[in-house]
């Protein structure tokens, strides 16, 4: 799926928002492995995940009052930050310090909303996965890790990469919320939802 697509109710009210720093609004995980990770196998589980995701690939851009949300082509990549921390000192204090970087970069025109980071210290190796809080929330997270699990397993395996088949796309869970917003069962229902 691509192109635009409205926003949702909860959407529209973030933007509404007075706060100074819309981009650096995310949700994160950091995955710990003993084991090294391998950059290949990161950037082959995060470019999946982006084509089957499609509301990860979204941008935002103002038009005059109105901000707009539209979903690109599955050609967007996912850049990995890779640090080697071992033997620096601190490193700890250094992971932290470039996580807090990282979150930092997401670009709300434009994009990508899913930014990872790839860490190696002495103990072992994090991943970190930020995505702006705009296009997930808990219980996607869930279904994410569920995915990432998946790819994992297929690439251990030495199979192709395929995910469950889609349920019903952002864009439209979104033009389902508009078209309800503005019907008559609604419409009926809409100074007792603003009364309380």
């Amino acid at each position: 799926v691509t192109g635009k697509i409205p926003l949702t109710p909860i959407q529209k009210s973030f933007f509404l928002r007075p706060d100074s720093d819309k981009h650096h609004f995310n949700q994160s995980i950091m995955f710990f492995s003993r084991e090294p990770l391998k950059v290949k196998t990161v950037e082959m589980v995060l470019k999946k995940i982006l084509e089957h995701h499609d509301i990860l690939r979204t941008t935002f851009r103002s038009e005059g009052e109105s901000v707009i949300q539209e979903i690109n082509s599955s050609e967007v990549l996912c850049s990995i930050h890779t640090e080697d921390l071992r033997g620096l000192g601190l490193e700890k204090e250094r992971l932290e310090q470039r996580a807090g970087m990282l979150q930092k970069s997401i670009n709300l025109e434009q994009g990508p909303f899913l930014k990872a980071g790839l860490f190696q210290l002495s103990d072992g190796d994090r991943l970190l996965l930020v995505v702006h809080h705009s296009v997930i929330d808990t219980v996607s997270w869930r279904i994410l890790f569920e995915d990432i699990a998946l790819l994992l397993e297929q690439i251990a395996a030495h199979v192709n990469l395929s995910l469950p088949l889609k349920t019903n796309s952002f864009k439209s869970w979104a033009e389902g919320l508009h078209v309800y917003s503005n019907s008559e069962i609604f419409l009926k229902q809409k100074n007792y939802w603003k009364s309380i």
